[in-house]
């Protein structure tokens, strides 16, 4: 599944970052001042990613985390538009 290949790069590029990583549905990455997750859809073939921190300047340093996980796998400029016009 292609949605567990995603998953396993994202969880060994946050374990380098995140304070604690809980894998037990998604990746889901503690950090200082907030977190973030990103999980498969069980029925489509869709990613979510949720994320929260305590500022704003804290959640743009979490979105960049995430936005390097998940740039092996997608295009860095899509993503970086995609999180500035959804966060």
């Amino acid at each position: 599944m292609v949605g567990n290949k995603i998953l396993s790069a994202v969880k060994l590029t946050l374990e380098k970052t995140a304070t604690s990583l809980i894998t037990i549905d998604g990746v889901r990455a503690e950090m200082e001042h907030g977190w973030g997750l990103v999980r498969a859809s069980n029925t489509e073939p869709f990613l979510s990613i949720r994320l929260e921190a305590d500022t704003q300047d804290h959640l743009e340093e979490i979105k960049k985390s995430f936005i390097a996980a998940l740039s092996s796998h997608y295009n860095k400029d899509t993503l970086e538009e995609h999180f500035s016009t959804r966060c």
